[in-house]
């Protein structure tokens, strides 16, 4: 018989942890990703405030994982892990925690690159 957990957390309130612990904001973080900043930045605020078993991480999962030094398997697994919770659950959507939400709010503008 499989276990499910009681609760599963969305990868961006597990990486808001770490971006805490680090006193980073959004911006501080998609700076160290590869590949174009306000890119980066848009893909994590919607990452982070969209909390939709439909938005997969993709190539972002990895830069991201690349960014902060962590394994991409273990970020792999924690997104799979609260997908398949939610299937469970039969929910296709979660609403976002408000440490998550602040995050996004007080992150700086994209500005367009010349």
């Amino acid at each position: 018989m499989d276990r499910m957990p009681a609760e599963c957390f969305h990868i961006a309130d597990m990486i808001q942890d770490e971006l805490d612990a680090r006193e980073w904001g959004l911006e501080d973080l998609a700076a160290e990703m590869d590949g174009n900043f306000g890119n980066n930045l848009l893909a994590l605020q919607t990452i982070w405030s969209v909390h939709d078993v439909g938005l997969l991480l993709g190539d972002y999962g990895k830069s991201i994982s690349k960014a902060l030094g962590l394994d991409i398997d273990l970020v792999d697994n924690l997104d799979r892990a609260w997908r398949e919770w939610m299937g469970a659950k039969n929910l296709t959507r979660q609403e976002p925690p408000q440490n998550v939400i602040y995050a996004v709010n007080k992150s700086a503008p994209i500005t367009p690159s010349p």
